[in-house]
């Protein structure tokens, strides 16, 4: 984090914005560290914006993958619905 331009926190991730090499990018890790880059923004504003609009999408997608998985264990769904829309889920991410 030595080289970090600007560090924020959104829903428990770590964001952190640094210069690159096309203005600026935002390595966002979560709780866990699983970690994501958003390249190529043009301001260290935009970097963050960019990574917390990541980051929504990420956790929407965890919430979702969760109700998925209720469903499939309280058998109101079956293994090839589950499969098939969890890998939707998978192809959005």
């Amino acid at each position: 984090m030595k080289n970090s331009y600007l560090t924020d926190f959104h829903h428990g991730w770590l964001i952190e914005v640094v210069p690159a090499e096309q203005g600026f990018k935002a390595v966002c890790y979560s709780p866990c560290r699983k970690r994501f880059v958003i390249q190529d923004q043009s301001s260290s504003f935009d970097a963050l914006y960019a990574a917390k609009q990541a980051i929504n999408h990420h956790v929407a997608c965890d919430a979702l993958a969760a109700v998925l998985q209720e469903f499939y264990e309280d058998r109101q769904i079956d293994y090839e619905e589950w499969s098939a829309l969890h890998d939707s889920l998978n192809q959005v991410i």
